[in-house]
Formats: C-alpha cells, sequence, structure tokens
C-alpha cells in the first residue's frame, strides 16, 4: 500500500529548515545565500545521510545527485524563469514491513521517469528514517526541454496516484482500492482537528451535518444552510460561504464523497425523522455578594473593554444579562467568532496580562514591555555572572548553590519572554479584534435593514393586491 503526494515548494521553507541538517551542503559558492533558499532547503532535507544511508539511495532522472541543484538553477537562468514556484516537493510512502529500501527505491525511480522524465530534472531519495520506507522527489519547476513550467492540477495528481499504484501491483504490493477523494487538510489543521479543536473546516462541516440532520429534503437542507448565514453556490459541487469570510468552501473537494448533493439526497432520505435541536435551558442564575454599589463603579475602557467586548461575542451570552436577554444563537454568533474560539487560551493569558496589569491603552502597553525588556536584561547579566562563578568553582556544595540560582534566573526570564510575547499578541490582536466588531456591527446593521423592508413589503402587500 503506498500513498502519494505533491506539494509545491515557494521561497523558503520553514518547516524544511527545522530538518535540514547539513550546513555543508547548503553552501553553494555559486550564488548567494538567499539566491532560491527553498530549493537549498528541500534538497538538503531530501538528501540528509542519517536517511539514505550515506547516500546509498539517492539518484537523479536528467541530473546528477552532486550537481543537481546547480542543473535546475542553470535551467531557471536559461529560460529566465528563476522566480515564483521553484521547485515540487512529493512522496511515496510504502507500508510498513511490505518493500525493501532497494525495491523502493527502484519503483521510485520508475514512477519519477514515467511523471517527468522526458522533460524535467528529478532528484529521487530513499528514506530509511521511519518504520515505513519512503520516497522523496524533488521536481525541478521549469522543463529543461522547452522552458515551460510544470503545471500542478488535480489530474497530474490522480496520475501520480493511478502510476504508483500500478508499479505497486507489478512488484506485488499492496494497493489502496477505493481512495478517498477530496482536499487533505493542512498538516496544522490536522492537529487541531486530533486535538479537538475548533477550525474553520470542522465548523463548517458540523453546520452542514447539522443542517442535514434537521431536513427532509434537499431544499430544506438549504434552506437550514441559509438560517445559519451561509451563502450558496451550486455547481458541479455546493460552495458555501459563511459571513465573515471572503471566500467560501467546496464540500466534495474539501470534504469528500460523503457530501456530493446525491449522497446529500442519499443521506436525508436515509435518516428518517430528522433531529430537532433542543432548545437550551436557562442558566442558573448564582447569587454572590459584592461590596459598594454599581452606580461608582469604575467603568473599563481601551485593551481591557474591548477584550471584554470580545469574549462576550465569543461565548454567545448577551453583554447585559440582568435585562432578560437570552442567548445568541448560531446564526447571530458570526463565524468570525466562532473560529476564534480555538485560540480561547491565548486570549485569556493576553486579558490577565492586561487586567493584572491594569494595561488600557498602547502606550501603557509599551512602557510594559519596555520594564519587562530592561528587567530581563539585568536578570540575564546577573545570570551570566553566575555561571562564570560556576565555571571558577570547584566546591561541589558551593557549586550546586550556584547551578540552583542560575535555574531560578533562568524561570525568571522564561516568564518575562512570555509576558513580551504577550505584549506583541496584544498589539496584533487588538486590531483585527476592532475590526471584526466593526465587521459584524455591519453585517447585523444590513440584516437588520432587510428584515425592515421585509416588514415594509409585507405591510403594503394588501394594498398592491386591491389597485
Amino acid at each position: 500500500m503506498a500513498t502519494t503526494k505533491i506539494w509545491k515548494v515557494k521561497g523558503r521553507l520553514d518547516h524544511v529548515l527545522d530538518y535540514a541538517g547539513d550546513d555543508g551542503k547548503t553552501a553553494n559558492p555559486d550564488y548567494k545565500a538567499d539566491e532560491l533558499q527553498g530549493l537549498r532547503d528541500v534538497m538538503d532535507y531530501t538528501c540528509q545521510d542519517y536517511k539514505t544511508e550515506k547516500q546509498h539511495y539517492v539518484s537523479g532522472i536528467n541530473c546528477e545527485p552532486d550537481t543537481a541543484r546547480r542543473d535546475m538553477i542553470a535551467t531557471k537562468q536559461q529560460y529566465g524563469k528563476p522566480g515564483g514556484i521553484i521547485a515540487f516537493h512529493a512522496y511515496q510512502s510504502f507500508a510498513y514491513g511490505e518493500v525493501t529500501p532497494e525495491l523502493a527505491h527502484e519503483i521510485g525511480m520508475k514512477l519519477a521517469g514515467e511523471m517527468w522524465g522526458e522533460r524535467f530534472e528529478v532528484l529521487v531519495a530513499t528514506h530509511l528514517d521511519k518504520k515505513h520506507i519512503h520516497n522523496h522527489f524533488v521536481l525541478n519547476s521549469v522543463s529543461f526541454k522547452d522552458g515551460y513550467k510544470y503545471y500542478s492540477n488535480l489530474e497530474n495528481t490522480d496520475r501520480f496516484r493511478i502510476k504508483s499504484d500500478r508499479l505497486c501491483a507489478e512488484h506485488n504490493l499492496s494497493v489502496i482500492r477505493n481512495p478517498q477523494k477530496g482536499r487533505r487538510p493542512s498538516y496544522a489543521v490536522y492537529l487541531a482537528e486530533q486535538n479537538g479543536e475548533p477550525t474553520y473546516r470542522s465548523l463548517v462541516r458540523a453546520d452542514v451535518d447539522r443542517a442535514i440532520s434537521e431536513a427532509l429534503t434537499d431544499k430544506q437542507f438549504f434552506q437550514n444552510l441559509r438560517k445559519m448565514g451561509y451563502e450558496i453556490k451550486i455547481g458541479k459541487d455546493i460552495t458555501v460561504r459563511p459571513q465573515g469570510k471572503d471566500r467560501g468552501l467546496k464540500l466534495f473537494r474539501n470534504f469528500g464523497e460523503d457530501y456530493t448533493r446525491d449522497t446529500i439526497n442519499l443521506r436525508i432520505l436515509c435518516q428518517g425523522t430528522p433531529r430537532r435541536a433542543r432548545p437550551e435551558s436557562d442558566p442558573q442564575m448564582k447569587k454572590m455578594r459584592v461590596r459598594g454599589n454599581f452606580q461608582n463603579t469604575r467603568r473599563l475602557t481601551g485593551f481591557r473593554a474591548l477584550y471584554f467586548r470580545y469574549f462576550y461575542l465569543l461565548s454567545g451570552r448577551p453583554q447585559r444579562q440582568i435585562r432578560g436577554q437570552r442567548p445568541l444563537n448560531n446564526k447571530q454568533i458570526l463565524f468570525i467568532f466562532r473560529e476564534d474560539i480555538r485560540k480561547m487560551q491565548g486570549l485569556k493569558n493576553e486579558m490577565k496580562l492586561l487586567g493584572g496589569n491594569r494595561i488600557d491603552s498602547a502606550e501603557q502597553l509599551s512602557w510594559y514591555k519596555d520594564a519587562v525588556t530592561a528587567q530581563m536584561e539585568v536578570l540575564a547579566e546577573q545570570r551570566q555572572g553566575l555561571r562564570y562563578k560556576a565555571r571558577k568553582t570547584k566546591d561541589e556544595t558551593a557549586l550546586a548553590g550556584i547551578k540552583a540560582e542560575i535555574s531560578g534566573l533562568s524561570a525568571q526570564l522564561g516568564a518575562l519572554r512570555r509576558d513580551v510575547k504577550l505584549c506583541d499578541s496584544v498589539t496584533a490582536r487588538t486590531a483585527v479584534m476592532t475590526q471584526k466588531i466593526k465587521q459584524a456591527a455591519a453585517i447585523r446593521e444590513n440584516e437588520q435593514k432587510q428584515k425592515i423592508q421585509r416588514k415594509e413589503q409585507r405591510a403594503y402587500e394588501p394594498f398592491r393586491r386591491r389597485r
């Protein structure tokens, strides 16, 4: 069973930089340090010695492994196409214990040759550092034959998978019979979904599933989505766009076969009586004793007031519960706020910083950050002095005490660094929060105008009939 994937390399690759281990291979005397860095990074990662058994399983198609980077750059310069997508990175992963390194590399070479061998330079490396052996392919984005760029689309991705399956079947290896179609989420989204954190995709998918479960027909399904605040476009695929988002999501493309229009109709017919959401019970009131009176309390302003307002919007509760207002429904809690629920822990930490230090303005935040930075410099200097002292101390007891002091200073520095990061995140987030609150107000104002217009049309309807 071999799985395949291909993605583009554009500019720098931070996630590949983390794994790039051989500094000697990144040095190229013919080019600047920042030139085509993404290509350099992905090649260094692909050809690491400990992954490829000392380079025994690294080969090139239309290029030599030792000069592959230079050859690819020369091709780009020859046709004047050094920018944009500079390469494509693909992999072919085999099931655990099913293939030997030699056979995996042989299959990888055949696959790369059939896919790209006529027009492109390709570096093929077989990695042995995981339990499952897998091939990596680095494909030059520019053809050495005609100078045209490689066009990566769903058709070519399917061709890549089909050729891989055929080669595996020829060598009596297992093949995935009914691969799930649709776009795979990014790794960050995948991790968030595995941890149960809400994401853009998971929130849309949950709303679609809920609309299906409460529908008797496909028409009612679309009505349910519109009641939740979604705009719908129906073509070959169903596109839904929540309020506050510039672009929508295609259901089949992102979630697979279970979300085509025919499959949704089948799910609605098979479920029988639709499930209706039960109304939420009113929360129990808690009695609290407070000192003073509400008339003389100091009103929050600035950053702290902004964060409190944002928390109310995220929670879906009205800001003035004492007036008997009901909690907001899913349509009233705009999607742009629901998506930020996954950032709740960060918001809480920032709110604690603002509340604990009574910070209400950007100027106060800057003063606090400068004070923390100055304190960090003092502690860092003290720690460095203790480190110098520890090198000269030979007494074990005294050395243990010095190390304990160093650990304490390091813990203090870690806490202060977190405060500095929180200050930076508050600065970045307040502008976004203000913009989202204004955006929500504009959306609700527009909805109110449309509601008034509908009422006026219904009010004048009898007069039009009389005419």
